[in-house]
This record gives structure tokens, sequence and C-alpha cells, in this order.
């Protein structure tokens, strides 16, 4: 359902583009017409295809080739998922425990990180909070955490919604490689007020906002920056790879969509009620939801995968 309506739409929204879309989600960027348009081809043998044959018994089949796109192509995207999981337990996290955590923002800052090199500074961001509450909860400022962080835009029913998945080492690595374990758990109303701290710093910098928007946030009673902290993962357990795959699942899910050609609209479900549509569904045009999911595929050289601390 997903293929035919991304062919049967994708002319009419390239055309409608600038009149439409691009007051609300900006110009159109090169990297959504490549993508949308390799995604139509992926899988087709139409568009060429590999002749894979098995040299005792001579059985051969023909393999289509596959767009490989990032964020929009649920089977290629679930290969990368299965790739990286695979990759985070066997080749990048030493045998220390860890912690899955998750740093968010209050919706009246979204739209500033529509801007795709912010995003990798909210990751930075991220990370530098956390390594500051490890070191200070281990009275050192001589050693590091390992961490993978991994850039989410979207929210449950694809509304912008940026925020950083972090499986952090829970403790510090010296230079020497020793590691130094870190047993207190931080309280997330703490973790998300240091957050809070940097980004609204960050974008004063900027001069993207103004002092008094920033103190017009410090004074709701709930900012709206949101923490969750895991409990710890032990290093001999499967868990790091399912926490790594969930990282980096894709912003739509096909299992969860539904179309209706007949009424030419495309129903998007979620597990939960979104507060804003007060529903746990969302019902789309066809060219607004292509409008949604171009906003989260990234650009062509872009990094949603960052690795800090021990190198």
């Amino acid at each position: 359902m997903w293929e035919s309506a991304a062919v049967a739409f994708g002319k009419i929204f390239f055309d409608l583009y600038e009149d439409r879309y691009a007051a609300r989600y900006g110009p159109l960027r090169a990297a959504v017409p490549r993508a949308l348009e390799s995604f139509q081809r992926c899988g087709i043998l139409a568009h060429g295809f590999a002749r894979v044959r098995c040299p005792e018994c001579r059985h051969e089949y023909l393999l289509a080739f596959s767009c490989k796109q990032r964020c929009l192509c649920p089977s290629c995207h679930a290969k990368r998922q299965a790739a990286f999981g695979e990759f985070v337990t066997e080749e990048l996290l030493d045998p220390v425990p860890h912690r899955h955590v998750v740093l968010s923002l209050p919706r009246r800052l979204r739209p500033f990180f529509r801007r795709r090199k912010r995003l990798t500074r909210l990751a930075r961001l991220a990370y530098e909070t956390l390594k500051e509450l490890l070191q200070a909860a281990a009275g050192t400022h001589g050693a590091v955490p390992g961490a993978v962080a991994c850039l989410q835009s979207a929210g449950n029913l694809l509304d912008w919604h940026p925020h950083v998945h972090l499986l952090i080492s829970w403790g510090l690595f010296r230079r020497d490689g020793s590691f130094i374990p870190v047993k207190e758990t931080p309280d997330p109303e703490t973790v998300a007020r240091l957050f809070r701290h940097k980004v609204l710093r960050m974008l004063l910098e900027e001069g993207a906002i103004e002092e008094r928007v920033v103190g017009n946030l410090l004074a709701w009673p709930h900012t709206g920056f949101g923490a969750h902290v895991s409990r710890e993962i032990p290093a001999d357990t499967k868990t790091p790879a399912t926490v790594a795959r969930y990282m980096t699942r894709p912003p739509i899910t096909p299992e969860r969509m539904l179309g209706e050609a007949s009424r030419a609209q495309v129903i998007y479900r979620s597990d939960i009620v979104h507060p804003r549509h007060q529903a746990n569904f969302c019902v789309f045009d066809p060219l607004d939801f292509l409008a949604e999911v171009s906003a989260h595929i990234p650009d062509a050289h872009e990094k949603t995968t960052l690795f800090y601390g021990r190198s």
C-alpha cells in the first residue's frame, strides 16, 4: 500500500511542494525526491537485479536491487537495524554496565531543530549532560563514558519530535582503558534540567531565541524537557542489541498504516493517545502524508548515529 501511494502521488507532491508545503517544512531538500524515487524502484526486477547461482547444485534465482534508503524503506531500514544491533554488541560495547537514556524537547522548541545541523549538536549536548553527571558521581574529570547516540525526529504520529537516544556506559573509562563504575542512578528531573540548560544556552548563543523566550519557558511548572533513564543493563545479556535496534527504528512502521483508496486517505495509528490530536490515530491526505514522511528523511551525508567517549 505504502509503495503504491508513493508511486501514485510522488510527481504531484513534487509539483505542489513549493506552494503547499515549503512554508511549513522548508525548501524541498535534494535528498527527498532522490529517496522517494529510489524507494519506488526497490525490490522490482525491472529496475535491475543480480543473478544468484549455487556452484554445486546450479540452482539460481534473480535478486532485485534494493534502494538502501534510511528512514524510509521498511525493508532496507530493517536490515540496517539488524546489522547495527550486531555491530554494537560484537564490536563496539565493552563488557561493562550500560543504560538507555532518552532526552526530549518541549513542543515550543522543536521547530528550531528542523535545521539538520542543530540535530547533530543536540546529540552532543545530550552526551555532555550525562558525561558531566557521571563525572560528578565518580568524583573525577579525567575519565569519560563511552556512548552511542541515535537521533530520532518523528513522534508516534509522524509529528516533528526531535529527541536523542543514548546507549551509554554507566561509568567512566580512564585513558589507560580501566573502568570506573558508577552505582548512583540520577534523578531524571536532574538530567532534564541540565540538558535544558545546555539546549537553551546553545539557542541563545546562535540567536535562535531571545532571553524573554527563555524566561517564559522557565516560568512554566513543566518546561517540557523530558528524560528517561533505564535500569542498568548488564554486559552479559542480549538487551544491548535489542536497545540498539530500537534506537535506530524507522520513522514509519507499515503495520501502523491503513489505506482507503476510495477516500484517498492514509490512516496512521499509534500505541498511545497523542496529546495534541487526542486520539491514537491521524488521518492524512496522501500528499500531506508524504510531506510528513519527507521531513524525517536525512540528507545524503547526514549522521543520525554518533559515537562519543572512548576511542
